[in-house]
């Protein structure tokens, strides 16, 4: 009897395990490689990368554009950092300078912004699974939930410019993250 209970309290929770969404905890939306930092391109063009516009080391107040992949440290971005006593929100801290967040600035460019933990509503970003695209790889929205506002690529050339838009339904909303399974 002991052992009939252990097998259906197992098999329960296999099934809740397995019912949970990989984006649920930041830790698991990686599926090997460094977890540390990833790349995000946008599902329109993946050509482009989510950036941190600047030659040298992002400070407080840089723009965050799209631009082709340089493999430079300012187009990675680590995405495990939880956000400080908030459950689901996560820092985008940029590999450049992980003093500094991806961030709403009060305009609807994305800002890069120093790192604030009581700042949630505006550097808080929560991962949101929109499904796989046709190379697997899951597409994931990058929201601002107390602000309800999305990163959105406003176009496809080098220093276009990212902005945080309310939903449009479209793939200038939607991220491949380079180690996302």
């Amino acid at each position: 009897m002991k052992k009939k209970l252990l097998m259906v309290a197992l098999s329960i929770a296999m099934a809740f395990a397995a019912a949970v969404p990989a984006f649920a905890d930041g830790a698991g939306v990686f599926s090997g490689g460094n977890p540390e930092y990833a790349s995000f391109s946008s599902v329109g063009n993946t050509a482009y990368q989510l950036n941190a516009h600047t030659e040298g080391i992002p400070t407080n107040k840089t723009p965050v554009t799209m631009w082709v992949n340089t493999g430079s440290s300012t187009q990675r971005w680590n995405t495990i950092s939880s956000f400080p006593n908030v459950s689901g929100l996560y820092w985008m801290k940029n590999a450049a300078n992980t003093g500094v967040v991806l961030a709403y600035g009060g305009g609807p460019n994305a800002i890069l912004a120093t790192a604030d933990r009581w700042q949630p509503a505006n550097q808080g970003i929560k991962f949101v699974f929109e499904g796989k695209g046709p190379n697997g790889y899951s597409k994931t929205g990058l929201v601002l939930p107390a602000k309800l506002l999305a990163a959105t690529a406003t176009g496809y050339y080098n220093g276009a410019r990212v902005q945080w838009l309310g939903s449009n339904g479209l793939n200038n909303q939607l991220w491949y993250g380079g180690l996302y399974a």
